[in-house]
C-alpha cells in the first residue's frame, strides 16, 4: 500500500474517532440528597438498541457517571432516582435539549439539577410533566 494511501486511511480513521467524540456526551449524576441518605439510581438509553446501565447506589456525595453514545444506543437517557420512601423518574438527557458534553447534574429531594457553570445551575421540579 502507497504511503499516500496510508496517510489518507489514518485521516478518515482520526476523522470517524474525533466525529464519534462530537457526537456523545458525559453524563454525571451526583447523590446531593439531604440527609445523609443513599440515592439509588437505575438510568436507562431510548432508541433503537437501548442500553441497561444498572442499579447504582450513590452514598451522599457520590457520583456515576457515562458516556452517551446516541447514535448507537438511542437520542435520550432516562433514569428512576429512589431514597426512603420516594421514587422520581427524569429524562436526565435528551440530545435535541442537551448541548453539553459534560453533562453534570446533582440530585435533590426537591429535583434535578444540571450544572451551567461553576456558580450557576438550573433545577427541574420533580412536578414537571414527561419530557
Amino acid at each position: 500500500m502507497s504511503p499516500f494511501i496510508q496517510k489518507f486511511m489514518l485521516l478518515c480513521l482520526l476523522m470517524l474517532l474525533c466525529i464519534h467524540d462530537v457526537l456523545g456526551a458525559h453524563v454525571n449524576v451526583t447523590n446531593s440528597l439531604k440527609g445523609n441518605l443513599d440515592l439509588t439510581l437505575h438510568c436507562n438509553s431510548g432508541g433503537p438498541a437501548p442500553i441497561d446501565l444498572g442499579i447504582q447506589v450513590l452514598k451522599p456525595g457520590a457520583s456515576f457517571d457515562w458516556k452517551t453514545s446516541f447514535e448507537i444506543n438511542g437520542r435520550y437517557y432516562y433514569c428512576r432516582f429512589k431514597w426512603n420512601t420516594e421514587t422520581h423518574e427524569y429524562l436526565i438527557y435528551r440530545v435535541d435539549r442537551d448541548t453539553c458534553r459534560n453533562c453534570n447534574w446533582y440530585i435533590t429531594q426537591s429535583g434535578p439539577c444540571k450544572v451551567q457553570s461553576p456558580n450557576k445551575s438550573i433545577c427541574d421540579s420533580w412536578n414537571l410533566p414527561p419530557m
